[in-house]
């Protein structure tokens, strides 16, 4: 009779944790239905604590310090610098943006002359037909740049979001243990030691990959400027700025920020938006072949076809952000399935994301839950 207690408490016992998983389930597809941007939020949170904890670990190894005076001492000078950046910087980008608002419809009536004036351009205006409306290109281009400028003319209206992340994202520096160790409680004892070596490497394949990013972000845009300068391009430096915050979005950003540095160039004439394509195109070979192999020998590459399916489809569920984070995301979830699918179910040796070193020569250890 006792040995039939015990099996009916344990039955009971998997019935209530079933239970409480698919409420845990549904009440999270509530949140994401009812606010979707606040899981997003929440990992660009994270993101800044890996990028947070990256930064102060030489504070720690060098200096001997604490991690709490490493990380705050890391935020505030983060801090200190942005604020700098905006105070030296913010009022003349602002300028340029506006100037580069009132510069597009010039930008455009000049494509037009200019196609007119070469045999395949015109024959590619009758073409178009009724379709090449300057000015419904003109009403569609301002509504494309709209909030994209306004992020730099009203950047108090996110003040609060980013605040937000940010003040989120150093409590997770200062304490990580603490959260990670909450969420491995959720597996069963016997993996949670696998759970916390999974954990691991995505939060190195995650700093590695925020390396890089933030690598070929200060560099590309550092070159922009200089090259848009040497072009004589009035905005300049606003267009350097803009490449270089489009360039955490890798292959869809560059592209992206090209846009408008070429419609500039057209307001002066052909030959400037001619020389300007170059310069993007130089700028994205040296980084693609000189730049991008020298960082990712520790950092994390990934293929384009992925990144770009994935950037898609977050930016047509969830906007700029899902943008923003998609390939984050993608570096997380190749990490799961190199470790949960190809090492755990597969068995095969396979080198994670941002480790280093040579790929493992022997399959990991599969681990089996003996079930009573």
């Amino acid at each position: 009779m006792a040995v039939g207690d015990r099996s009916q408490r344990a039955f009971a016992r998997r019935v209530w944790t079933a239970a409480g998983i698919a409420s845990l389930v549904a009440a999270l597809a509530a949140v994401v239905v009812v606010l979707p941007t606040l899981p997003l939020m929440a990992f660009a949170a994270l993101l800044g604590a890996v990028l947070l904890d990256g930064a102060a670990a030489p504070l720690r190894r060098q200096l001997r310090l604490p991690r709490a005076a490493a990380v705050l001492a890391v935020a505030a000078a983060g801090l200190g610098l942005f604020v700098a950046a905006v105070w030296l910087y913010g009022p003349r980008v602002a300028e340029q943006s506006s100037a580069l608002m009132e510069r597009l419809p010039s930008a455009l009536n000049r494509l037009q002359e200019q196609l007119g004036e070469t045999g395949w351009g015109r024959m590619l205006l009758s073409t178009a037909g009724d379709g090449w409306d300057v000015e419904r290109l003109r009403s569609t281009l301002t509504r494309l740049w709209q909030p994209l400028a306004g992020a730099f003319a009203t950047a108090l209206a996110a003040l609060s979001g980013a605040l937000v992340v940010g003040i989120v994202s150093v409590f997770l520096a200062l304490d990580p243990g603490s959260y990670r160790d909450g969420l491995l409680h959720l597996a069963r004892p016997e993996r949670r030691t696998h759970h916390a070596g999974v954990l691991d490497a995505m939060g190195r394949a995650l700093r590695w990959w925020l390396v890089g990013r933030l690598a070929s972000m200060g560099v590309v845009g550092l070159l922009t400027v200089i090259g848009l300068m040497l072009l004589g391009v009035p905005v300049a430096l606003f267009l350097g700025v803009l490449t270089a915050i489009l360039t955490f979005i890798p292959y869809l950003g560059p592209v992206l920020a090209a846009v408008p540095a070429v419609l500039v160039g057209l307001a002066d004439g052909f030959e400037l938006a001619l020389w300007i394509v170059a310069l993007y195109t130089g700028i994205q070979v040296l980084e693609n072949n000189l730049l991008t192999p020298f960082i990712q020998e520790r950092t994390v590459s990934l293929p384009p076809v992925v990144l770009i399916l994935a950037q898609i489809l977050m930016g047509g569920l969830f906007g700029l952000l899902g943008i923003l984070v998609a390939t984050p995301l993608t570096v997380v979830a190749i990490v799961a399935v190199q470790t949960y699918y190809v090492r755990d179910v597969l068995g095969d040796s396979v080198k994670l994301m941002g480790e280093r070193g040579e790929e493992r020569r022997e399959p990991a250890p599969r681990q089996r839950v003996q079930h009573g």
